[in-house]
């Protein structure tokens, strides 16, 4: 068993006796605007909420549950009640700058035995992009369904060399107006109903197929 050592003077010069700090290099510095390589990006054309089912419900509750009451027009007294209309329902919930659209809450008033088997968290906010070179992205298409029926194993890296390739012959007096990248590869697939697989024996890692 070794022995502590035993604790030895320290100078009253020394400022402190933990390991010095070593410095770690910098990267390079961000590129000016004008020096970046510009990538047109698609539009986005309609952005679709889709709210919780905790709030359709609600919605849902209080137009079959809740009264307004409706009162004389010259007197106010209270002659009856009523109850809200999608609109009011609408502004209720949603406010007044982005109301809920009546004809959803209707449409919730319809599928009301769907909305209370699901769950309590279904809330997200989706954009659908429209296609901006739609001529590349049929030949393309066209491309790889000849080259898959040769039984060929297609990887990412084809899709974006072939997608170069296609855009430099239909566009040759602008040839860099066009980059392929992996957000637009994957918009692709989406439109294009392609889902890249691997068959293998072994644990498929996130980039196996790449």
């Amino acid at each position: 068993m070794s022995t502590r050592q035993p604790l030895s003077e320290r100078s009253a010069n020394t400022t402190s006796f933990l390991k010095a700090k070593t410095l770690t290099k910098r990267g390079p510095k961000p590129k000016p605007i004008a020096q970046r390589h510009y990538t047109p990006k698609s539009a986005i054309t309609r952005t679709t909420i889709l709210y919780s089912t905790r709030k359709k419900i609600d919605c849902l509750m209080m137009k079959r549950h809740h009264k307004i009451p409706i009162r004389h027009g010259y007197s106010g007294a209270i002659t009856g009640y009523r109850a809200p209309t999608n609109k009011e329902v609408g502004i209720h919930f949603g406010g007044l700058g982005r109301p809920i659209p009546p004809s959803t809450i209707q449409g919730w008033s319809d599928k009301e035995a769907i909305i209370l088997r699901t769950g309590h968290t279904q809330r997200r906010y989706t954009s659908v992009y429209s296609c901006q070179f739609p001529a590349l992205e049929l030949a393309l298409f066209e491309s790889f369904k000849a080259e898959r029926a040769t039984g060929k194993a297609i990887r990412r890296s084809w899709f974006l060399r072939k997608a170069r390739e296609i855009w430099i012959a239909q566009n040759p007096t602008n040839p860099d107006l066009f980059c392929p990248s992996i957000t637009w590869f994957r918009r692709f697939c989406h439109r294009a109903g392609i889902g890249l697989r691997v068959a293998t024996h072994e644990v498929i890692t996130s980039n196996s197929y790449i």
